[in-house]
């Protein structure tokens, strides 16, 4: 049995919320042309373990929490597609213990000025980012600037607290090993900011 009735127009006052939320950060008219809720992988969760549905089917319990994927399509982005990501409370409030990603204010992004994936490798080379084995691979990734808490000041809202970055993620391969049918991967990691060109972060990961 699906949701159906007064539980629809709760689902659909949530998805309002989610999209209000997008449009707030990134400028409605931003989000009218480039933005598109990715369904088939955001998720309606409920109370327990089991209880989780696609946004392209109707769930069959009530839920209480709601994870949001958007895509962002432009040109800015050189290809590849940026992303949004963030849980909302059965009040349609910003979950706190999920980090929300792609919370971003470009301004119109159609004079967005941004550097491209060849551009961030020229850059990473030159700050140090390790040889490794085979060629560079670049992703577009978010990176908040303070990841550890919402801790939102009186009178301050989220818009003045979300701060964050997407960046090229500029991934060398220091090692691969094959064990139990299976590659694993030692990368180092220069996250170079998409507009400015500064290193954000860096790191070593394995995959």
């Amino acid at each position: 049995m699906s949701v159906i009735g007064q539980d629809q127009k709760y689902l659909k006052l949530m998805h309002d919320t989610a999209d209000k939320l997008v449009a707030s950060f990134w400028g409605k008219e931003n989000f009218q042309k480039y933005i598109k809720l990715d369904k088939e992988n955001s998720r309606y969760f409920g109370i327990k373990s089991n209880m989780k549905s696609s946004f392209n089917s109707n769930p069959n319990f009530n839920p209480n929490s709601f994870k949001f994927k958007y895509n962002v399509f432009h040109s800015a982005f050189h290809g590849d597609t940026a992303r949004i990501e963030f849980t909302l409370d059965s009040t349609g409030k910003l979950e706190i213990f999920f980090q929300p990603k792609g919370l971003y204010q470009p301004g119109n992004l159609d004079s967005l000025k941004t550097i491209s994936q060849k551009e961030a490798i020229v850059i990473a080379k030159k700050l140090g980012l390790a040889k490794g084995k085979g060629k560079w691979t670049t992703s577009i990734e978010w990176k908040e600037t303070d990841p550890t808490t919402l801790n939102l000041k009186p009178n301050s809202t989220l818009l003045d607290f979300i701060k964050g970055h997407f960046t090229w993620a500029v991934k060398s391969t220091l090692e691969k090993n094959y064990s139990k049918g299976c590659f694993t991967y030692k990368k180092q990691v220069y996250y170079i900011d998409i507009v400015t060109g500064n290193l954000i972060d860096k790191e070593d990961i394995n995959d």
